[in-house]
């Protein structure tokens, strides 16, 4: 008889001690993308992930809200996306809104376009009565992203 075995499982939580190829899957895919495609394939699809991801947001940012609403929903969304999101309201009346980390770093490096539209991104989720531009850049080895937004009116 003896004793009885025992089953062992891991969780979830567990994930994080064994390596993954997300990064190699999504760099080879790209590749694979432009030579499939070329690059303006690889637009084209971008451009359609970029429709996605707007669409996505604006379903979770209320045009109804005030700018500072507006902001601290988009941050929760893209923190759950692993962006690490924040914003500070300064005293002139801008914001910055701060990822303190990306998740496509990787994918960013190989495909320069996944950054390139991320102010307009930004401006069609929050409004267009704002001004927003990128004042650091991880690609561009600045420790975060960092928008600086400035309403174009004062009555935001």
């Amino acid at each position: 008889m003896g004793r009885p075995a025992k089953m062992w499982r891991l969780t979830s939580e567990a994930n994080r001690l064994f390596p993954d190829g997300y990064a190699d899957l999504t760099l080879s895919l790209i590749d694979s993308m432009k030579e499939a495609f070329g690059e303006e394939g690889l637009e084209k699809m971008l451009e359609i992930r970029n429709r996605q991801q707007i669409k996505e947001y604006q379903s979770k940012v209320s045009r109804s809200l005030p700018l500072e609403g507006k902001l601290k929903a988009f941050a929760v969304t893209r923190t759950a996306e692993g962006y690490m999101a924040e914003i500070i309201d300064n005293e002139d009346g801008t914001y910055y809104f701060i990822e303190k980390h990306c998740p496509i770093c990787e994918a960013a490096r190989a495909c320069s376009s996944l950054c390139r539209n991320e102010a307009d991104l930004f401006q069609q989720v929050l409004g267009d009565d704002l001004v927003i531009e990128r004042s650091e850049h991880i690609l561009e080895g600045d420790n975060r992203c960092v928008f600086v937004i400035t309403p174009n009116n004062t009555t935001t």
